[in-house]
C-alpha cells in the first residue's frame, strides 16, 4: 500500500484590515451616479399616482364552474 507523508507547513496568520481609502459617490455632471426610473416629475412639479386592481376567476371545468 502507498500513501503519503505528512508534510509539516508554516503556520501562517492572516488579518483583516479597514481600507485606507473610502469610496465616496461622484456629484459632478456627467460623472454623477445616479438613476431616475421612468415617469418621475422634474423637480418642483406635482405627479399623478393612479392605482389599478384587476381581480379574475379562472376558467375551470367540473363543479363549481362559474
Amino acid at each position: 500500500m502507498t500513501g503519503w507523508l505528512a508534510t509539516e507547513r508554516l503556520d501562517v496568520v492572516k488579518v483583516a484590515t479597514p481600507a485606507v481609502r473610502v469610496p465616496v459617490p461622484s456629484e459632478v455632471v456627467p460623472s454623477k451616479n445616479s438613476t431616475v426610473p421612468v415617469g418621475v416629475p422634474a423637480p418642483g412639479a406635482l405627479g399623478v399616482t393612479v392605482a389599478v386592481k384587476v381581480t379574475d376567476w379562472p376558467k375551470t371545468d367540473g363543479p363549481g364552474r362559474r
